[in-house]
């Protein structure tokens, strides 16, 4: 489709016509006082004339412009192919998409009770162990005064 695009603007762009849509000149020019041209010239006929050219450079004009844009189209078409088909670009994607997947997890199911992070680090176990606690449950009667420090 692209190219039968391009074969029918090069056929429009290569048919004879007037020089850039300019108004064809009269057959007899100004010659001297007097003279308001050919004897045949009527301007509404000038009027239709350049009515005519002014539609035609118009119709030209969207038809360049219509052909740029499929051409940048079709260019980022292949510049987004040229991407997708790469085998690094998948792996990158793979390796963040992966990376995020594990923070997630890690950060979902650690732990926030004080005593299970505790009981999993061995410099507290090890000081534990040397001085256990005074009341290991935590009750405590508030009218007792509390031993130790």
């Amino acid at each position: 489709m692209f190219l039968f695009r391009t074969a029918a603007l090069a056929l429009l762009l290569t048919l004879p016509g007037t020089a850039h849509g300019q108004i064809p000149q009269p057959s007899n020019p100004y010659t001297g006082p007097g003279n308001t041209g050919p004897k045949d010239w009527d301007p509404d006929q000038r009027a239709a004339q350049t009515a005519e050219s002014l539609e035609s450079q118009r119709r030209n004009g969207q038809a360049q412009l219509a052909a740029q844009a499929e051409a940048k189209e079709a260019e980022m078409d292949r510049w987004l192919t040229s991407w997708i088909r790469n085998p690094i670009v998948w792996c990158v994607v793979a390796a963040s998409v992966l990376s995020t997947a594990a923070w997630i997890y890690l950060r979902l199911s650690a732990t926030t009770d004080p005593a299970k992070l505790a009981a999993s680090d061995p410099w507290v176990r090890a000081h534990l162990s040397r001085n256990p606690p005074a009341n290991p449950a935590g009750d405590h009667d508030p009218g007792e005064p509390r031993s130790g420090p």
